[in-house]
């Protein structure tokens, strides 16, 4: 996943998503989150720690070096 903004209404439709993938992960499906993000977007990190604490499925993060 690779956002570039974020605000209240994308992020519960990010939850929701992110929900159904537990779901997955729940029945045994093999699912985990790729979170990419600007090397120096902080926030955007921090939204996907965020995201990880409360779903309860892997997150791997990845910094993307600006061009």
């Amino acid at each position: 996943m690779q956002l570039e903004y974020c605000n209240s209404s994308s992020s519960k439709a990010i939850v929701d998503i992110l929900e159904i993938l537990e779901e997955m992960n729940q029945k045994g499906n093999q699912v985990e989150v790729v979170w990419h993000y600007m090397e120096d977007d902080d926030d955007m990190l921090d939204m996907g720690k965020e995201f990880q604490e409360i779903i309860n499925v892997p997150f791997t993060f990845i910094a993307i070096k600006p061009e």
